[in-house]
């Protein structure tokens, strides 16, 4: 698999990772046809956030006006990993930085592991539990909201376990004796798996 490929397939599943949040019945999904973003229905809370950013090949002039558009939304944008430069710019309003390697505290890591890298897993004193009911699902969504989001309920306790129960989500709770202390989930889009930490 090329270098390509496999950046693609990391920006296919964050286009599905954050669609997962407005799967949720408190949630919406709106797709103009350009651009998609997920928000919280009236009176709820919940993520925002622009995704699946599809003006590539428009006119410079009707880019401009969708990216004007998309800013006055207020929503953090996710723009995907091989967006040509000159939308990068138009969307971030500053350049792309090619072969960067330090990393701040700010940049998310993206990662592909191809089957065969598999690592073999270590039990020691800890135990991983896979999420199968609304009250570990309800633990593992606090602790993913505190790590992840400061505490703000982005993963609902209640409206985000249907995704569960339907196996679009598989969660796991890391217990350290009967404290659980982090989790994990697995995106599953059609067989195509997305571990998020």
């Amino acid at each position: 698999m090329t270098e390509k490929e496999i950046i693609k397939y990391i920006d296919v599943g964050a286009n599905f990772y954050v669609s997962m949040f407005g799967r949720a019945e408190h949630m919406e999904v709106v797709d103009n046809g350009f651009y998609t973003y997920v928000k919280p229905k009236a009176g709820e809370y919940g993520i925002t956030f622009i995704y699946d950013i599809r003006i590539g090949e428009l006119p410079a002039e009707r880019q401009k006006i969708l990216i004007d558009e998309i800013k006055s939304l207020n929503m953090p944008v996710w723009l995907d990993l091989l967006a040509e430069d000159e939308l990068y710019r138009l969307v971030y309003g500053n350049a792309k930085v090619h072969g960067q390697t330090a990393l701040s505290d700010e940049d998310e890591v993206y990662l592909a592991m191809l089957p065969e890298e598999k690592p073999l897993y270590h039990t020691g004193s800890t135990k991983i539990v896979q999420v199968q009911s609304a009250g570990e699902f309800a633990v593992w969504a606090k602790i993913a909201n505190d790590i992840l989001a400061g505490g703000k309920p982005d993963m609902h306790p209640v409206y985000h376990y249907p995704l569960c129960e339907k196996g679009l989500m598989q969660c796991y709770v890391l217990y350290d004796g009967n404290t659980p202390v982090s989790v994990a989930s697995i995106m599953n889009n059609d067989g195509i798996a997305s571990l998020e930490l």
